[in-house]
């Protein structure tokens, strides 16, 4: 909710082709947006980029716990090959009746 209240109407903005006239929500929208990606901005060079230990020491953490997830979590998402549901199917001419193709289902 936060991402799609904040970072998509910044993105918007800066991707859509700029107007040549503005609407009257523009001014207030835009000093709204400067505000935020400025907030953004000083939290960054308050938070990580002063504590570049800490930051590295945890993104070095994070990637080691991810692989370890990796390898460790059943990859049971998409089953093994050979475990695909069988499927078959029954070739006739245009004109055959969907009764004619049951019983050529059910002889078989």
């Amino acid at each position: 909710m936060v991402v799609s209240l904040t970072a998509t109407p910044m993105m918007c903005a800066h991707l859509l082709k700029r107007q040549e006239s503005h609407g009257w929500m523009f001014g207030p929208s835009e000093r709204a947006f400067t505000w935020v990606v400025n907030a953004y901005g000083r939290t960054l060079t308050a938070g990580a980029e002063s504590r570049r230990r800490h930051t590295s020491h945890f993104t070095g953490h994070h990637r080691i716990e991810t692989s370890t997830c990796f390898i460790h979590v059943p990859q049971g998402i998409f089953p093994a090959a050979g475990q695909w549901p069988m499927m078959g199917s029954i070739q006739a001419d245009q004109d055959t009746s969907f009764q004619a193709m049951d019983r050529i289902r059910a002889s078989r």
